[in-house]
């Protein structure tokens, strides 16, 4: 069996820094449903919902950034489109209202997306990323721990979601590599490394499901991970999946890639891959 003691202490670490960060941001006041914003085929319209999770008013700012996907680490690089003159992004021709919005304790707002497409945009997918901006409406201070004083500063949260319009017949072809675990270099836990190869006009937004089979047993549902994008842009993703909570038995590890999209019941297998687990 493969004894993940060793990890605990460092996961219990980890453990404590997750609940602090989960804790801090339930003080954000923004909760929304969905976290994406897709639009393809005849569809000219998307939404999203947007909830002050908080105990008192507040008013949100909402507006256009603009990243690339960087195609070296899956994270994403900032665009000033004041710097890429000729480029078409989504925020180009798409519009949403409101653009500010005041909402009182457990109050939402749908905020909808609409496309204004030009006559001769060609097939792809234009991108953009939706900001949303809780407005402090007090100053904050707190205590300097070095200095021992006491300063004031106003805190602002914000949350970006992608906001993707498609044009054209679907076209993402997504394959898995080959699979391999290896531990975390700054924290020393366990993980998954699971190669992305991606080609196509089109992105997917998905998320893994991975199933596990011990030697004579039944295949069981292990775990989800969300949030595996891919756009067109990047070709290959490197995704690292946490596993320091889990034991095996020799057996098989299958990963499953979804375009998950919509609805759960919706959501379309782009790729799958088995590997086996030994001691």
């Amino acid at each position: 069996m493969i004894d993940l003691f060793k990890h605990r202490i460092a996961s219990f670490a980890l453990f404590f820094v997750v609940m602090v960060m989960f804790t801090t941001a339930s003080y954000a006041d923004i909760l929304l449903s969905p976290l994406k914003v897709v639009i393809e085929g005849r569809d000219r319209s998307g939404q999203v919902v947007l909830i002050n999770s908080g105990d008192k008013t507040n008013t949100y700012n909402i507006a256009w950034e603009q990243y690339d996907q960087n195609p070296e680490t899956g994270g994403y690089d900032f665009i000033d489109k004041a710097k890429t003159p000729g480029r078409i992004d989504l925020q180009d021709f798409a519009v949403f209202t409101p653009r500010k919005v005041t909402l009182e304790p457990g109050e939402r707002q749908i905020i909808r997306v609409g496309i204004r497409r030009p006559a001769d945009l060609a097939d792809g997918e234009y991108k953009s990323h939706i900001k949303f901006t809780a407005l402090p409406d007090e100053t904050v201070e707190y205590q300097t721990m070095q200095e021992g004083n006491t300063a004031a500063a106003k805190v602002i949260t914000s949350f970006s979601i992608p906001a993707v319009y498609r044009v054209g017949e679907y076209d993402s072809q997504v394959t898995i590599g080959d699979p391999s675990f290896g531990v975390q270099p700054t924290t020393g836990l366990l993980q998954l490394m699971v190669p992305l190869t991606h080609t196509g006009k089109h992105g997917v937004l998905g998320e893994f499901e991975i199933y596990y089979q011990s030697k004579g047993e039944e295949e069981k549902y292990l775990m989800s991970f969300q949030n595996v994008n891919i756009f067109p842009e990047t070709s290959r993703k490197d995704v690292a999946i946490p596993l320091d909570s889990y034991g095996f038995d020799p057996g098989t590890l299958r990963i499953v890639y979804f375009k998950a999209e919509g609805d759960k019941n919706d959501y379309v297998k782009i790729a799958e891959k088995s590997i086996p687990v030994v001691n």
